[in-house]
């Protein structure tokens, strides 16, 4: 099959098109012909090398992608949820150095694949588990959200854009926080506030915030805590050591609660998300479409940032 491989780590430059050995199911596990994969930021770190030093992280070549929709090609011995047939989505196995899902083909838990609900498709689908659970989950650990208010950076993201959107579901008044040509697009989404971030130091904003959502993870925590009310919550998409302290020992240190936006796979999640998609609640945006040969080119388009929405791999022909 013809996958997305690298066999070092590095940027966009070291993503190779190529043939790689055809993936067979365990007793848990199903192969899916890809038809779309989104690209979110964990796929390029992984590039990167930004995951943990442990030996399986360091095999290569590896193929790289989390989210994907496509059609069940075979199962294991132990499926009987799905069968070869079904248009199903979820994520692969590449969090914990199994293949990703930047290929033709790619093999995952049972655990962590949905069939599709009829009226979605694969592109939807395809964008959707990363970028939406990751939202959902960190807003769930802030508790009741209505009424509040929130400050959300890298609104206009693969994250944001559905941050902004379950927030609002949820009842919370929301800040954006994106660049001046995404203004437009995150009203449409429904923002309360819009703040054009090369324009505005965010540490001198006026307002005090009740939660300072960083979609983007690139906010520095000491910035952030200025924006944030008394006994407020930071939640971020990328930790670093000093928040993994804080979300520990925060009260200690007389900071703003810590919560560590990291992707949940809660049966009642996905409910949730496929719930809102049918009544049109919620909505997938896809900035940019590459097909599966024009991968280095969609890496770098991610990375670069200011998309409006998701970056996705198309493989339907």
């Amino acid at each position: 099959m013809k996958a997305v491989f690298f066999d070092k780590f590095g940027g966009p430059e070291v993503l190779q098109i190529g043939d790689m050995p055809e993936p067979k199911p365990g007793h848990w596990q199903v192969v899916v012909e890809v038809k779309a994969a989104s690209i979110n930021p964990v796929d390029y770190k992984a590039v990167e090398g930004e995951t943990p030093r442990l030996p399986i992280y360091k095999k290569f070549p590896r193929i790289p992608g989390s989210d994907f929709a496509g059609v069940v090609l075979a199962t294991g011995s132990g499926v009987s949820r799905v069968k070869p047939g079904d248009s199903v989505y979820g994520i692969s196995t590449s969090f914990f150095g199994g293949p990703g899902s930047h290929a033709q083909k790619v093999v995952t838990n049972i655990r962590v694949v949905r069939k599709i609900p009829e009226g979605l498709n694969f592109e939807t689908m395809g964008s959707i588990p990363v970028g939406a659970w990751t939202a959902l989950a960190g807003l769930r650990q802030c508790g009741e959200i209505k009424g509040k208010r929130i400050l959300l950076t890298g609104a206009s993201g693969g994250v944001g854009h559905f941050t902004l959107q379950l927030a609002k579901y949820f009842g919370a008044h929301v800040t954006t926080v994106c660049s001046e040509k995404n203004i437009a697009f995150v009203k449409s989404l429904g923002a309360d506030a819009t703040i054009d971030y090369k324009k505005t130091d965010l540490g001198t904003l006026p307002e005090k915030f009740d939660i300072f959502f960083d979609a983007f993870g690139l906010t520095d925590f000491a910035v952030a805590k200025r924006a944030i009310c008394k006994n407020g919550i930071y939640v971020t998409t990328r930790p670093q050591g000093g928040d993994i302290v804080r979300s520990l020992f925060g009260f200690m240190l007389h900071d703003p609660k810590v919560i560590m936006a990291n992707l949940s796979v809660k049966k009642s999640g996905f409910e949730l998300i496929e719930k809102l998609l049918l009544e049109k609640k919620l909505q997938v945006v896809i900035a940019k479409r590459f097909p599966l040969e024009k991968a280095r080119d969609a890496y770098e388009s991610l990375i670069a940032g200011g998309n409006a929405g998701k970056v996705l791999l198309s493989l339907m022909t």
